[in-house]
C-alpha cells in the first residue's frame, strides 16, 4: 500500500524482504531505508529489463523526474517509523 496517506510502517514494504528476487544485490530489501541501491522497489523502477521493469504493464520509458525524486525520498529515510 503505497498510497501517501498511508504510514511507511504500514505499507508493507520497509525493510522487507523482496518476494520477486533481490535483482543481485546483497542485503537489498523492497524499501531499505536510507539505501536507494538497496531498494527493489528503486531498483526495479529504474530498471529498462522488461523481466525486471516495474510496473511491468504499460511502460516502456524510464521516468527519471521520478526515479530521482524516489530516490532522493528512500535516501532521505532513516528508518521504517519516518514521515
Amino acid at each position: 500500500d503505497l498510497r501517501v496517506e498511508t504510514a511507511l510502517n504500514s505499507m508493507g514494504v520497509c525493510a522487507v524482504d523482496p518476494e520477486e528476487g533481490d535483482l543481485g544485490v546483497v542485503g537489498a530489501q523492497i524499501l531499505k531505508p536510507g539505501s536507494p541501491e538497496r531498494s527493489t522497489l528503486w531498483l526495479r523502477m529504474n530498471s529498462d529489463d522488461p523481466n525486471v521493469r516495474m510496473p511491468a504493464i504499460a511502460t516502456s520509458v524510464i521516468h527519471s523526474e521520478a526515479i530521482a525524486v524516489l530516490y532522493e525520498w528512500i535516501a532521505s529515510l532513516t528508518d521504517c517509523q519516518s514521515p
